[in-house]
């Protein structure tokens, strides 16, 4: 899993700098805000939680702190892309895109990081 970890991470890497990035270029009509880099903070503390998770006497600290970190961040990324569409996309279709598209990568690999703890349970039980 230390490895779908670092992967989300540079997921989240790209949404980020690709949303800052298509504001700097006015694609979104609106002016570039620091808060379109969150995802790129929140990748950065991703890859470097999938890197620690090499080591097997932390793996499992590790990565129950990524499944929680990803499990605030998916109920916060969608509850901001459904606080968007009530209020009209007020901040923009980019921004909305945004939250949604973390919200979404963040829940999956809370799915993902369930199956693996079932996994390694039903492995140390056999």
């Amino acid at each position: 899993m230390w490895k779908t970890t670092v992967g989300l991470g540079v997921l989240l890497e790209l949404l980020g700098i690709g949303s800052y990035g298509a504001a700097v270029a006015g694609l979104t009509g609106r002016p570039p805000s620091l808060t379109a880099l969150i995802p790129a903070a929140v990748g950065s503390l991703f890859i470097l939680l999938g890197l620690l998770a090499r080591k097997p006497d932390l793996r499992k600290h590790v990565m129950h702190a990524a499944a929680a970190l990803a499990l605030l961040l998916g109920g916060a990324g969608i509850a901001m892309a459904i606080k968007a569409v009530v209020g009209g996309f007020k901040n923009g279709m980019l921004a909305f895109s945004a939250q949604l598209i973390m919200g979404l990568l963040c829940l999956i690999f809370v799915f993902l990081c369930v199956q693996s703890f079932r996994a390694v349970r039903k492995a140390a039980a056999a």
